[in-house]
């Protein structure tokens, strides 16, 4: 940050405690990760109906969806870089926030992975009796 003279624009955190003041104070999530299960960040962004960009691997699709437009390719700081400026310029589709979040309250609450969670464990019980 001090080479690029950019400093005084990025604030770096050490351990943070709350996680929920973080996301609500934050203008974008971004997860540039190689490989993940289901990643919490996303979830939580979500939750909060927060921006968000990521790379386009299976769990952050399936977190996100399928149709959702600002994911990169592993690698492609180029699409990232846009995707950034598309998000701080708010060069997004209106309700698209409130669009994620209802997304993770309809598939992804507490009750419904533990129901899904269940269900995947019978299932494999009653395949393995």
């Amino acid at each position: 940050a001090k080479e690029l003279g950019i400093e005084g624009n990025v604030l770096f955190l050490e351990h943070v405690h709350d996680n929920i003041g973080l996301i609500d104070a934050s203008d974008l999530g971004i997860l540039s990760s190689k490989s993940e299960g289901l990643p919490n960040s996303v979830l939580e962004f979500m939750a909060r109906g927060r921006a968000f960009t990521g790379t386009d691997i299976p769990g952050v699709r399936e977190a996100i969806g399928d149709d959702y437009a600002y994911l990169f390719e592993v690698g492609d700081h180029e699409a990232l870089a846009q995707h950034i400026i598309t998000f701080m310029k708010r060069q997004y589709p209106e309700g698209l926030n409130s669009q994620l979040q209802e997304r993770f309250y309809s598939n992804f609450t507490q009750d419904i992975m533990g129901e899904k969670y269940v269900k995947l464990i019978k299932a494999k019980l009653d395949h393995a009796v």
